[in-house]
Protein backbone atom coordinates (compact mmCIF):
# COMPACT_ATOMS: atom_id res chain seq x y z
CA UNK A 1 0.00 0.00 0.00
CA UNK A 2 0.96 3.46 -0.73
CA UNK A 3 0.85 6.54 1.97
CA UNK A 4 1.52 10.19 2.22
CA UNK A 5 3.28 12.12 5.03
CA UNK A 6 1.70 15.87 3.40
CA UNK A 7 -1.53 14.43 1.98
CA UNK A 8 -2.96 17.95 1.67
CA UNK A 9 -0.19 19.79 -0.19
CA UNK A 10 -0.53 20.48 -3.85
CA UNK A 11 1.67 17.47 -4.74
CA UNK A 12 1.77 15.32 -2.12
CA UNK A 13 4.44 12.15 -2.45
CA UNK A 14 3.81 9.27 -2.02
CA UNK A 15 5.96 6.15 -0.61
CA UNK A 16 5.05 2.52 -0.35
CA UNK A 17 4.45 0.50 2.69
CA UNK A 18 3.57 -3.10 3.63
CA UNK A 19 1.23 -5.09 0.94
CA UNK A 20 -1.60 -7.33 1.83
CA UNK A 21 -0.86 -9.90 -0.57
CA UNK A 22 -2.66 -13.37 0.28
CA UNK A 23 -6.42 -11.82 0.83
CA UNK A 24 -5.72 -8.43 -1.38
CA UNK A 25 -8.90 -8.69 -3.15
CA UNK A 26 -10.90 -9.29 0.60
CA UNK A 27 -9.52 -5.63 1.92
CA UNK A 28 -12.94 -3.97 2.51
CA UNK A 29 -11.83 -0.83 4.93
CA UNK A 30 -8.84 1.11 5.73
CA UNK A 31 -9.18 3.11 9.16
CA UNK A 32 -7.20 4.77 11.95
CA UNK A 33 -7.40 2.61 15.38
CA UNK A 34 -5.23 2.30 18.78
CA UNK A 35 -2.96 -0.47 19.28
CA UNK A 36 -2.41 -1.97 22.25
CA UNK A 37 0.21 1.18 24.21
CA UNK A 38 -2.61 3.27 22.91
CA UNK A 39 -1.10 4.93 19.50
CA UNK A 40 -2.54 5.31 16.76
CA UNK A 41 -2.23 2.31 14.17
CA UNK A 42 -3.51 1.92 10.88
CA UNK A 43 -6.35 -1.07 10.65
CA UNK A 44 -7.27 -3.00 7.82
CA UNK A 45 -11.09 -5.09 7.64
CA UNK A 46 -11.18 -7.65 5.13
CA UNK A 47 -14.14 -10.23 4.96
CA UNK A 48 -12.12 -12.82 7.53
CA UNK A 49 -9.19 -10.69 9.36
CA UNK A 50 -8.93 -7.52 11.19
CA UNK A 51 -5.50 -6.68 10.37
CA UNK A 52 -2.95 -3.64 11.34
CA UNK A 53 -0.36 -2.59 9.90
CA UNK A 54 3.59 -2.86 11.50
CA UNK A 55 4.56 0.53 9.98
CA UNK A 56 8.29 0.06 11.12
CA UNK A 57 8.69 -3.10 9.53
CA UNK A 58 6.19 -2.81 6.52
CA UNK A 59 4.42 -5.89 7.36
CA UNK A 60 0.48 -6.30 7.99
CA UNK A 61 -0.17 -8.70 11.31
CA UNK A 62 -3.46 -10.25 11.87
CA UNK A 63 -5.12 -9.26 15.16
CA UNK A 64 -7.15 -11.74 17.50
CA UNK A 65 -10.43 -10.87 15.96
CA UNK A 66 -10.96 -13.51 12.77
CA UNK A 67 -14.59 -13.41 10.74
CA UNK A 68 -16.14 -16.20 9.21
CA UNK A 69 -14.68 -15.26 5.73
CA UNK A 70 -18.04 -13.51 4.94
CA UNK A 71 -18.82 -11.67 1.34
CA UNK A 72 -19.42 -8.42 3.08
CA UNK A 73 -17.24 -8.55 6.17
CA UNK A 74 -14.98 -5.64 6.98
CA UNK A 75 -17.53 -3.28 4.94
CA UNK A 76 -17.92 -1.52 8.04
CA UNK A 77 -15.55 -0.50 10.04
CA UNK A 78 -14.58 2.34 12.64
CA UNK A 79 -12.99 3.48 15.66
CA UNK A 80 -15.59 4.43 18.43
CA UNK A 81 -15.26 5.24 21.94
CA UNK A 82 -12.49 2.92 22.92
CA UNK A 83 -13.25 0.03 20.66
CA UNK A 84 -12.92 -1.21 17.46
CA UNK A 85 -16.28 -2.06 15.67
CA UNK A 86 -16.17 -4.75 12.45
CA UNK A 87 -19.27 -5.83 10.52
CA UNK A 88 -20.15 -8.71 8.83
CA UNK A 89 -23.57 -9.07 7.24
CA UNK A 90 -25.83 -7.72 10.48
CA UNK A 91 -22.93 -8.83 13.05
CA UNK A 92 -20.53 -6.59 14.26
CA UNK A 93 -17.67 -7.54 16.35
CA UNK A 94 -16.56 -5.12 19.16
CA UNK A 95 -12.29 -5.50 19.62
CA UNK A 96 -10.77 -3.59 22.10
CA UNK A 97 -6.85 -4.39 21.71
CA UNK A 98 -4.62 -5.06 24.63
CA UNK A 99 -2.02 -7.74 25.60
CA UNK A 100 -5.60 -9.77 25.96
CA UNK A 101 -7.59 -8.71 23.69
CA UNK A 102 -11.43 -8.25 24.38
CA UNK A 103 -14.15 -9.33 21.49
CA UNK A 104 -17.75 -9.58 21.99
CA UNK A 105 -20.82 -9.59 19.72
CA UNK A 106 -22.95 -6.45 19.50
CA UNK A 107 -24.64 -6.86 16.12
CA UNK A 108 -27.88 -6.74 14.66
CA UNK A 109 -27.84 -9.86 14.61
CA UNK A 110 -28.45 -10.39 18.46
CA UNK A 111 -31.93 -11.43 20.30
CA UNK A 112 -34.62 -12.01 17.65
CA UNK A 113 -32.67 -9.56 15.31
CA UNK A 114 -34.09 -7.42 12.62
CA UNK A 115 -37.22 -8.46 11.48
CA UNK A 116 -37.60 -9.84 7.89
CA UNK A 117 -38.76 -6.57 5.89
CA UNK A 118 -35.54 -4.87 7.24
CA UNK A 119 -32.98 -7.28 6.30
CA UNK A 120 -30.05 -6.39 4.57
CA UNK A 121 -26.37 -6.09 5.32
CA UNK A 122 -24.04 -3.61 6.75
CA UNK A 123 -22.10 -1.44 4.42
CA UNK A 124 -20.85 1.33 6.41
CA UNK A 125 -20.03 2.16 10.28
CA UNK A 126 -19.59 5.97 11.41
CA UNK A 127 -18.04 6.11 14.48
CA UNK A 128 -15.94 9.47 15.68
CA UNK A 129 -14.36 8.87 19.01
CA UNK A 130 -16.59 11.51 21.11
CA UNK A 131 -19.35 10.77 19.11
CA UNK A 132 -22.49 9.63 21.32
CA UNK A 133 -23.66 7.41 19.07
CA UNK A 134 -22.22 5.08 16.23
CA UNK A 135 -24.11 4.51 12.66
CA UNK A 136 -24.66 1.63 10.48
CA UNK A 137 -25.91 1.74 6.86
CA UNK A 138 -27.55 -1.68 6.23
CA UNK A 139 -28.01 -2.04 2.42
CA UNK A 140 -31.57 -4.47 1.53
CA UNK A 141 -30.08 -4.54 -2.03
CA UNK A 142 -27.22 -7.04 -1.10
CA UNK A 143 -29.72 -9.72 0.12
CA UNK A 144 -32.65 -11.93 -1.56
CA UNK A 145 -36.42 -10.78 -1.47
CA UNK A 146 -37.63 -7.51 -0.76
CA UNK A 147 -36.69 -5.70 2.07
CA UNK A 148 -36.24 -1.68 2.98
CA UNK A 149 -32.73 -0.32 3.36
CA UNK A 150 -32.46 1.93 7.06
CA UNK A 151 -29.89 3.90 9.15
CA UNK A 152 -29.56 2.54 12.59
CA UNK A 153 -27.69 4.24 15.79
CA UNK A 154 -25.94 2.29 18.50
CA UNK A 155 -25.12 3.95 21.70
CA UNK A 156 -23.12 1.44 23.94
CA UNK A 157 -26.18 -0.60 24.92
CA UNK A 158 -28.74 -1.17 22.44
CA UNK A 159 -29.37 -0.07 18.61
CA UNK A 160 -31.99 2.15 17.67
CA UNK A 161 -33.81 2.39 14.21
CA UNK A 162 -33.92 6.23 13.15
CA UNK A 163 -34.97 5.90 9.44
CA UNK A 164 -36.30 3.35 7.27
CA UNK A 165 -36.86 3.71 3.28
CA UNK A 166 -40.12 4.05 1.93
CA UNK A 167 -39.35 1.43 -0.88
CA UNK A 168 -37.77 -1.81 -0.88
CA UNK A 169 -34.05 -2.45 -1.92
CA UNK A 170 -32.59 0.36 -2.18
CA UNK A 171 -28.96 0.03 -2.36
CA UNK A 172 -26.94 2.28 0.12
CA UNK A 173 -23.18 2.77 0.22
CA UNK A 174 -21.46 5.86 2.68
CA UNK A 175 -23.10 8.41 5.11
CA UNK A 176 -21.07 11.20 6.53
CA UNK A 177 -21.80 14.01 9.39
CA UNK A 178 -21.38 17.57 8.43
CA UNK A 179 -22.97 21.09 8.72
CA UNK A 180 -22.37 21.88 4.71
CA UNK A 181 -25.97 22.22 3.99
CA UNK A 182 -27.86 21.99 6.71
CA UNK A 183 -27.55 23.34 10.49
CA UNK A 184 -25.85 19.88 11.46
CA UNK A 185 -26.91 16.37 10.03
CA UNK A 186 -26.13 13.04 9.29
CA UNK A 187 -25.90 12.42 5.19
CA UNK A 188 -26.71 9.19 3.39
CA UNK A 189 -27.07 7.84 0.23
CA UNK A 190 -29.74 5.45 -0.54
CA UNK A 191 -31.65 4.30 -4.04
CA UNK A 192 -29.10 6.50 -5.97
CA UNK A 193 -30.77 9.82 -3.73
CA UNK A 194 -29.08 11.63 -0.60
CA UNK A 195 -30.56 12.48 2.36
CA UNK A 196 -30.01 13.18 6.28
CA UNK A 197 -31.77 13.73 9.83
CA UNK A 198 -31.07 17.22 11.51
CA UNK A 199 -28.60 16.07 15.06
CA UNK A 200 -28.78 18.42 17.98
CA UNK A 201 -25.89 20.64 18.58
CA UNK A 202 -26.94 21.03 22.04
CA UNK A 203 -29.74 19.88 24.22
CA UNK A 204 -30.86 16.67 22.90
CA UNK A 205 -33.87 16.20 24.73
CA UNK A 206 -37.00 16.88 23.03
CA UNK A 207 -38.98 17.71 25.83
CA UNK A 208 -37.27 21.05 26.50
CA UNK A 209 -37.28 22.07 23.44
CA UNK A 210 -40.92 22.42 22.58
CA UNK A 211 -41.69 24.82 19.65
CA UNK A 212 -38.50 23.95 18.28
CA UNK A 213 -38.16 20.32 17.59
CA UNK A 214 -40.56 19.07 14.53
CA UNK A 215 -41.44 15.69 14.36
CA UNK A 216 -42.49 13.32 11.32
CA UNK A 217 -46.41 13.61 10.87
CA UNK A 218 -46.57 9.79 11.74
CA UNK A 219 -44.44 7.33 13.79
CA UNK A 220 -44.29 3.95 14.90
CA UNK A 221 -42.91 2.17 18.12
CA UNK A 222 -42.74 -2.05 18.23
CA UNK A 223 -41.97 -3.77 21.43
CA UNK A 224 -40.06 -6.78 21.50
CA UNK A 225 -41.76 -10.26 22.38
CA UNK A 226 -42.70 -10.35 26.27
CA UNK A 227 -42.41 -13.90 27.39
CA UNK A 228 -42.69 -12.96 31.13
CA UNK A 229 -39.39 -14.35 31.81
CA UNK A 230 -40.51 -18.08 30.55
CA UNK A 231 -42.05 -19.46 27.87
CA UNK A 232 -43.00 -22.60 29.39
CA UNK A 233 -46.42 -21.07 31.21
CA UNK A 234 -49.21 -18.99 29.80
CA UNK A 235 -50.48 -15.81 31.52
CA UNK A 236 -53.77 -13.73 31.73
CA UNK A 237 -53.04 -10.08 30.91
CA UNK A 238 -56.08 -8.22 32.40
CA UNK A 239 -55.31 -4.90 32.29
CA UNK A 240 -52.57 -2.33 30.40
CA UNK A 241 -52.37 1.18 31.98
CA UNK A 242 -50.87 3.84 30.16
CA UNK A 243 -50.04 7.48 31.44
CA UNK A 244 -49.99 9.94 28.17
CA UNK A 245 -49.08 13.65 27.59
CA UNK A 246 -49.99 15.99 24.77
CA UNK A 247 -52.79 14.38 23.48
CA UNK A 248 -55.52 15.89 21.20
CA UNK A 249 -57.83 15.23 18.61
CA UNK A 250 -55.03 15.27 15.89
CA UNK A 251 -52.19 14.35 18.30
CA UNK A 252 -52.43 10.75 18.76
CA UNK A 253 -51.53 7.15 20.09
CA UNK A 254 -53.52 4.18 18.58
CA UNK A 255 -52.39 0.94 21.14
CA UNK A 256 -52.39 -2.41 19.03
CA UNK A 257 -51.33 -5.66 20.27
CA UNK A 258 -50.89 -9.44 19.18
CA UNK A 259 -50.16 -12.40 21.08
CA UNK A 260 -47.88 -15.92 20.41
CA UNK A 261 -45.96 -15.71 17.86
CA UNK A 262 -48.31 -15.74 15.55
CA UNK A 263 -47.46 -13.43 12.87
CA UNK A 264 -44.01 -12.05 13.16
CA UNK A 265 -44.03 -9.75 10.21
CA UNK A 266 -43.66 -5.80 10.93
CA UNK A 267 -47.47 -5.24 9.04
CA UNK A 268 -45.76 -1.37 8.54
CA UNK A 269 -49.03 -0.53 6.59
CA UNK A 270 -51.19 -2.65 8.73
CA UNK A 271 -52.49 -4.05 5.17
CA UNK A 272 -52.62 -7.48 6.50
CA UNK A 273 -54.39 -6.90 10.15
CA UNK A 274 -52.01 -8.69 11.56
CA UNK A 275 -52.55 -6.21 15.00
CA UNK A 276 -55.62 -5.99 17.28
CA UNK A 277 -56.40 -2.60 18.05
CA UNK A 278 -57.05 -2.11 21.81
CA UNK A 279 -57.56 1.92 22.38
CA UNK A 280 -56.69 4.98 20.14
CA UNK A 281 -56.10 7.79 22.47
CA UNK A 282 -57.25 10.92 21.01
CA UNK A 283 -59.04 13.29 23.32
CA UNK A 284 -57.41 15.84 25.74
CA UNK A 285 -59.53 13.47 28.45
CA UNK A 286 -57.27 11.03 27.73
CA UNK A 287 -54.00 12.66 28.76
CA UNK A 288 -53.02 11.16 32.13
CA UNK A 289 -53.53 7.94 32.88
CA UNK A 290 -55.78 5.13 31.20
CA UNK A 291 -56.50 1.75 31.89
CA UNK A 292 -57.44 -0.81 28.98
CA UNK A 293 -59.18 -3.86 30.18
CA UNK A 294 -59.00 -6.87 27.67
CA UNK A 295 -61.35 -9.10 26.11
CA UNK A 296 -64.31 -6.47 28.01
CA UNK A 297 -62.93 -7.33 31.32
CA UNK A 298 -62.83 -11.27 31.10
CA UNK A 299 -58.75 -10.94 30.56
CA UNK A 300 -56.26 -12.42 27.69
CA UNK A 301 -54.51 -15.34 28.11
CA UNK A 302 -51.08 -15.05 26.22
CA UNK A 303 -47.68 -16.78 25.88
CA UNK A 304 -45.89 -14.15 24.03
CA UNK A 305 -46.70 -10.67 23.68
CA UNK A 306 -45.76 -7.66 21.57
CA UNK A 307 -47.26 -3.98 22.24
CA UNK A 308 -47.42 -1.62 18.83
CA UNK A 309 -47.96 2.39 19.51
CA UNK A 310 -48.62 3.95 16.34
CA UNK A 311 -48.05 7.85 16.80
CA UNK A 312 -49.60 10.56 14.54
CA UNK A 313 -49.67 14.72 14.99
CA UNK A 314 -51.78 17.36 13.13
CA UNK A 315 -50.60 20.21 10.47
CA UNK A 316 -48.53 21.59 13.46
CA UNK A 317 -44.90 20.15 13.21
CA UNK A 318 -43.57 21.17 16.79
CA UNK A 319 -46.82 18.95 18.01
CA UNK A 320 -46.29 15.37 19.17
CA UNK A 321 -48.02 12.63 21.47
CA UNK A 322 -46.11 11.77 24.20
CA UNK A 323 -46.56 8.21 25.56
CA UNK A 324 -44.61 8.02 28.96
CA UNK A 325 -45.76 4.74 30.19
CA UNK A 326 -46.88 1.45 29.46
CA UNK A 327 -47.73 -1.26 32.32
CA UNK A 328 -49.09 -5.04 31.31
CA UNK A 329 -50.72 -6.12 34.55
CA UNK A 330 -50.97 -10.15 34.02
CA UNK A 331 -51.44 -13.31 36.37
CA UNK A 332 -48.66 -16.37 35.81
CA UNK A 333 -50.94 -19.38 35.42
CA UNK A 334 -48.95 -22.29 35.97
CA UNK A 335 -51.54 -24.68 35.60
CA UNK A 336 -54.20 -25.48 33.58
CA UNK A 337 -56.79 -25.62 36.49
CA UNK A 338 -55.01 -22.78 37.68
CA UNK A 339 -53.94 -21.71 41.42
CA UNK A 340 -55.98 -23.18 43.85
CA UNK A 341 -55.76 -22.21 47.34
CA UNK A 342 -56.87 -24.07 50.85
CA UNK A 343 -57.34 -23.32 54.19
CA UNK A 344 -57.06 -26.53 56.36
CA UNK A 345 -57.66 -26.78 60.07
CA UNK A 346 -55.83 -29.38 61.11
CA UNK A 347 -56.71 -30.89 65.36
CA UNK A 348 -53.18 -31.90 67.16
CA UNK A 349 -55.06 -35.38 68.74
CA UNK A 350 -54.02 -38.41 68.91
CA UNK A 351 -55.95 -39.92 65.75
CA UNK A 352 -53.88 -41.66 62.95
CA UNK A 353 -51.06 -43.15 65.35
CA UNK A 354 -49.34 -40.27 65.80
CA UNK A 355 -49.83 -37.74 69.36
CA UNK A 356 -50.06 -33.99 69.54
CA UNK A 357 -46.27 -33.69 69.92
CA UNK A 358 -45.52 -35.53 66.45
CA UNK A 359 -48.37 -33.48 64.66
CA UNK A 360 -47.40 -30.27 65.31
CA UNK A 361 -43.39 -30.92 64.96
CA UNK A 362 -44.02 -32.93 61.78
CA UNK A 363 -46.46 -29.29 60.95
CA UNK A 364 -43.48 -27.61 61.81
CA UNK A 365 -41.38 -29.43 59.51
CA UNK A 366 -43.76 -29.37 56.36
CA UNK A 367 -43.98 -25.16 56.80
CA UNK A 368 -40.45 -24.40 57.39
CA UNK A 369 -38.61 -26.69 54.80
CA UNK A 370 -40.05 -25.01 51.87
CA UNK A 371 -40.92 -28.09 49.65
CA UNK A 372 -44.08 -28.87 48.05
CA UNK A 373 -46.14 -31.42 50.09
CA UNK A 374 -48.73 -34.01 48.22
CA UNK A 375 -52.03 -33.10 49.38
CA UNK A 376 -55.35 -35.75 48.52
CA UNK A 377 -58.29 -33.63 48.32
CA UNK A 378 -60.57 -36.61 46.74
CA UNK A 379 -59.93 -40.30 47.37
CA UNK A 380 -60.50 -41.59 44.12
CA UNK A 381 -59.26 -38.70 41.61
CA UNK A 382 -56.72 -40.20 39.53
CA UNK A 383 -54.83 -36.43 39.08
CA UNK A 384 -53.79 -36.38 42.70
CA UNK A 385 -52.32 -35.93 45.02
CA UNK A 386 -52.11 -31.91 44.90
CA UNK A 387 -48.41 -30.49 45.58
CA UNK A 388 -48.72 -27.64 47.67
CA UNK A 389 -46.61 -24.74 49.67
CA UNK A 390 -47.82 -24.55 52.99
CA UNK A 391 -48.28 -21.28 54.88
CA UNK A 392 -49.29 -21.53 59.09
CA UNK A 393 -51.83 -19.00 59.07
CA UNK A 394 -52.94 -19.25 63.32
CA UNK A 395 -52.04 -22.02 65.82
CA UNK A 396 -54.43 -22.72 69.00
CA UNK A 397 -52.40 -24.67 71.19
CA UNK A 398 -52.15 -25.59 74.98
CA UNK A 399 -48.92 -24.87 77.17
CA UNK A 400 -47.25 -26.99 79.47
CA UNK A 401 -47.08 -30.56 78.94
CA UNK A 402 -50.15 -30.81 77.05
CA UNK A 403 -49.79 -30.39 73.29
CA UNK A 404 -53.29 -30.89 72.03
CA UNK A 405 -54.71 -27.94 69.60
CA UNK A 406 -55.08 -26.81 66.10
CA UNK A 407 -53.83 -25.35 63.52
CA UNK A 408 -54.83 -23.34 60.39
CA UNK A 409 -52.43 -24.08 57.47
CA UNK A 410 -52.88 -22.26 53.86
CA UNK A 411 -52.17 -24.90 50.95
CA UNK A 412 -51.25 -23.02 47.94
CA UNK A 413 -51.40 -25.94 44.77
CA UNK A 414 -48.73 -25.26 42.84
CA UNK A 415 -48.51 -28.55 40.52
Amino acid sequence: GDYSAAPNSATPTWATTGDITDIGADVETLFIGKDANGDDVVYAASHSWLMVLDFANTNWLNTALKLPDHPKGGKGACYWQGAHYISYGLGVKKYISGSTATISEVGLIKDDGLPVELNGEIVKLLGEGSADEMFALVDASLTAGNSRSGVYAYDGRAWTCWWYDSANNGAMHDCIISSAESGYALYWDVGGAIKYIDIHRGIANPEQLAGVQEYEAAGIHISPWFDKGTPAFDALLALLTTWAAKITTTETVAIRYRTDKSDTTLDLDLSGSKWELLETLNTTGEAGQNEETLASGAGLTFNSLQIRLDLARGATTTNTPDLQSLVASYELLTGADGNWIWTLTIPLDYEHGTSPKQKKENLDTAVQLGTLVPIKFRDSASDEPYYCRLRLLSANVQTGHEWEGQYVVQAIKII
